[in-house]
């Protein structure tokens, strides 16, 4: 198996979680502990933006979501106000817009583009950590995956705080 279909694999392997945050589109709000935490419309919107950032790692192309980096940036807080945010079905599009292009991105780099390093390394990062979390596009878009579960995680968990069953096992 090359690395491209194995990360490919992954990617659609995320896909499949989607459920457990589409579950939460009525109640999109919900914080996954008593304390707080990430609500499924902050994950998604956050999620959308995260796509687009590692494409641009990969790439070096710019982003266009910088609008949202103030709602979804990783050092954002989520607010239970819902007027704050796009709408969780516009949310959801644009997540799936960008992964669908990530994808797409996939296909066209050849196994040998996925070692090399990346066009634009995240800024703020010392070279140790560029080496350890980011050093190639393999790498990268492994990470991307595990960004995804991650965050996956925390609806699961808001989705427990309502009373609903898990999705998956």
């Amino acid at each position: 198996m090359k690395a491209a279909d194995l990360i490919r694999n992954v990617l659609n392997m995320n896909e499949v979680h989607l459920a457990i945050i589409a579950d939460m589109r009525e109640t999109p709000l919900v914080q996954p502990t008593s304390l707080g935490g990430n609500h499924p419309l902050w994950v998604i919107g956050h999620l959308a933006i995260v796509e687009e950032i590692f494409r641009s790692m990969i790439t070096g192309e710019s982003t266009t979501l910088n609008q949202w980096h103030e709602l979804f940036g990783a050092t954002t807080v989520p607010s239970s106000d819902a007027s704050k945010y796009p709408e969780f079905d516009t949310l959801m599009d644009e997540y799936k817009k960008q992964r669908a292009l990530n994808l797409a991105m996939l296909d066209g780099l050849a196994e040998s583009d996925l070692e090399q390093p990346l066009q634009s390394p995240p800024p703020g990062m010392t070279e140790e950590m560029i080496a350890q979390f980011f050093p190639n596009a393999a790498t990268t878009l492994l990470v991307m995956t595990n960004h995804f579960a991650f965050h996956c995680g925390q609806v699961a968990d808001a989705r427990r705080a309502l009373g609903k069953a898990p999705l998956m096992f």
